[in-house]
């Protein structure tokens, strides 16, 4: 058995809290969004998709994001198997992305 890929490694016991520590820290990442998101709709109103006659398709993609990890972390994780890790990991790829725009 191979022990070490890529320089970490892959046996369970060698960060056994590494689900926890992700699923708290995405609790955390996904409440600040979140706030972040209804501090500027609570400022702008409606002006923050729509303004001056130009849709604003970054918040249009914020709010995509942030909907769809709420979504994911609050809603299906909790229904499914309850494992933090179960479900639309393509939503965590995009918020990371959020973050390069």
């Amino acid at each position: 058995e191979a022990g070490v890929t890529l320089g970490a490694e892959t046996k369970e016991e060698a960060w056994p809290d590494f689900d926890t520590l992700f699923y708290v820290t995405s609790n955390i990442f996904s409440v600040i969004f979140a706030a972040e998101l209804l501090l500027k709709f609570a400022v702008m109103r409606w002006s923050l998709y729509y303004s001056s006659g130009v849709i604003q398709k970054f918040n249009i993609f914020d709010t995509f994001i942030v909907l769809a990890t709420i979504i994911d972390l609050w809603i299906v994780s909790p229904i499914s198997s309850g494992s933090p890790n179960s479900s639309l990991t393509a939503v965590r790829l995009m918020r990371f992305v959020r973050v390069f725009r």
